[in-house]
């Protein structure tokens, strides 16, 4: 409604812009499931670099493949991924048990982890303390004047405390039984009134008398913004710590005192169906991704290593691989690489693909495996097989910057591959390609190429890996762009300036080669009038938008006819 304007003057307003631009969604972040060495578990974790992976995740271990996949993912050109530990092979460094009246009880509440940091540093505990009014306990008097016998202080402008925990580190202690008086005052206190979860405690990670970092105002209540997963996980850089309850709602209160690291032992790997499913609910699993909505790629390379572990045997297998397609297509944003099973030749694997009776436009599988240096091996010279998803998650990632997300990631170099497993001719592929077995081979000076770009559907019309993906990323764009729409006034202006945002977002794909045609009209149309929005359907308080697309098909066969003319020949 116009301003009323009773007194002479110039004035200025502001109008709401014509036009909305939609912008293009990410298309390339990948989601690895598999088991690390150490790190959170059962969540999914931001990694943006090989470094950042070691640091939370620890480095390569022996018979398991996330690290190779995510290693080789980031090599191939990959930039962002989502990690899910699903259990790490060390047990934690410490065990924080429940508070009950005051007094330890008999199971844990919080699991301590070291990272690859804490690991490096011996000597490392992490303190609990609370106050009877849930303010944080005062701090200890000075130290004495330094003696040579007495330890110096290792908090430096490195270990000082990270963004998130106590901007000024407590002071050190002058022995440690300043350390157990400070723990059994804090305990006295709160033993008048058994701490919640709603109790504020302070968290701690020291090293001998040094605090080298801590957290105020944690709490065990998974609604605040304390929470005490969220304020130590990302921003410590010495621990990891998980509820020991996993996901239930009501976690106890941790007891106060003060718990050392010890080095972790090895623990026997226990992995079922259901670890790889997880549930949408706790987080956990392929379901735990679909909190995440800017993931577009998911990888699971260590439903090999259970595979070959005797873990789950080949019915399993392929139901787990199903059960990743389920995810996929239920998102409707995301596509599963999956693994060709190991040790098969050719004539197995056209078996074991006819067996699977998987299909789905939302899956793209991947034979064989290849090899690779083998980064435990200190001399350099023993080659490891692993599966190829997470080298083919980091080429499509490359794909999308270099070219678009209409370029079909195929005849494109894998970095890292030394040898493929199996080498597969052209007759093998000959069989393997219309069944949507996309091959790796070796084309020695070419070197290891992706030679395939088909997804593992029966209908032609999604065959194409590139087609399936851009189509997701075409309707991702526009659900993001147009949500201004929701609620606005349903007549002819909201339908013109709707077919207006989506007419200019689609040229931009049109000009990049994703579209086939002469002009934008033979590429593209967008429809949104009285024939797609009868009076029946504006009652129910819909507006339909009819968009068709001619999407771009790689070249697969290319094909010269060489013809021979006789001597003289003219045109």
């Amino acid at each position: 409604m116009a301003t009323s304007y009773l007194t002479p003057g110039v004035y200025v307003e502001e109008t709401p812009p014509g036009s909305r631009p939609i912008e293009g969604v990410g298309t390339s972040v990948a989601a690895f499931v598999g088991f690390a060495e150490m790190g959170p578990r059962n969540r999914p974790v931001l990694i943006t670099n090989w470094s950042q992976y070691q640091n939370t995740f620890g480095g390569y271990v022996d018979g398991y493949y996330l690290p190779h996949s995510v290693y080789g993912y980031f090599a191939n050109g990959g930039g962002t991924c989502f990690v899910v530990n699903l259990a790490p092979s060390l047990s934690p460094q410490t065990l924080v048990p429940p508070a009950t009246n005051g007094k330890a009880g008999s199971l844990a509440s919080l699991e301590v982890y070291a990272t690859r940091r804490g690991l490096q540093t011996p000597g490392l505990a992490v303190q609990v303390e609370y106050t009877p009014s849930g303010a944080l306990p005062a701090p200890p008097s000075p130290p004495p004047p330094s003696s040579p016998e007495s330890p110096k202080s290792e908090t430096t402008k490195s270990d000082s405390a990270p963004t998130g925990a106590s901007d000024t580190p407590a002071p050190a202690r002058s022995s440690s039984s300043s350390s157990s008086s400070s723990s059994s005052s804090s305990a006295r206190a709160a033993s008048s009134q058994p701490p919640t979860p709603m109790s504020p405690f302070l968290l701690k990670v020291t090293r001998g008398d040094t605090v080298l970092e801590s957290f105020e105002s944690a709490t065990m209540d998974r609604e605040s913004p304390r929470y005490v997963e969220m304020l130590v996980n990302g921003v410590s850089q010495y621990i990891w710590l998980t509820p020991a309850g996993g996901r239930a709602p009501n976690l106890p209160a941790p007891h106060a005192g003060t718990y050392e690291l010890e080095k972790p032992a090895p623990q026997p790997l226990s992995v079922s169906s259901n670890d790889f499913v997880g549930d949408v609910r706790q987080r956990t699993g392929f379901d735990g991704l679909a909190a995440i909505d800017e993931i577009t790629i998911v990888c699971a390379p260590d439903l090999m290593s259970s595979y070959k572990q005797g873990l789950i045997d080949d019915n399993v297998l392929v139901g787990l691989q199903k059960a990743m397609l389920t995810h996929c297509e239920q998102m409707g944003d995301r596509v599963a690489i999956l693994d060709a099973p190991p040790g098969k030749d050719p004539q197995e694997m056209l078996e074991w693909r006819d067996g699977s009776m998987i299909d789905s436009e939302y899956g793209a599988l991947y034979y064989p495996w290849i090899k690779i240096l083998d980064p435990l091996d200190r001399t350099g010279k023993r080659m490891l097989s692993v599966p190829p998803c997470g080298h083919m998650a980091g080429i499509w990632a490359r794909t999308d910057s270099e070219r678009g997300v209409h370029k079909a990631p195929a005849n494109e170099v894998v970095r890292g591959a030394l040898d493929v497993v199996s080498q597969v001719t052209d007759g093998e592929q000959g069989l393997m390609n219309p069944k949507g077995v996309n091959c790796i081979r070796s084309f020695g000076t070419r070197g290891i190429r992706v030679w395939g770009a088909r997804t593992v559907s029966s209908d032609a019309a999604w065959k194409y890996i590139n087609v399936r993906r851009f189509f997701n990323y075409v309707e991702d764009s526009i659900q993001h762009g147009t949500q201004w729409a929701v609620f606005e006034p349903n007549d002819f202006s909201l339908w013109q300036r709707l077919k207006r945002d989506v007419t200019s977002f689609l040229l931009r794909p049109y000009r990049d080669g994703a579209l086939f045609g002469a002009t934008p009209d033979q590429a593209f149309y967008v429809k949104c009038d009285t024939e797609t929005n009868p009076p029946d359907q504006i009652d129910a308080g819909m507006v339909v938008i009819e968009i068709g697309m001619c999407p771009v098909k790689p070249a697969e066969f290319v094909v010269f006819r060489v013809t021979q003319l006789a001597t003289g020949g003219g045109a």
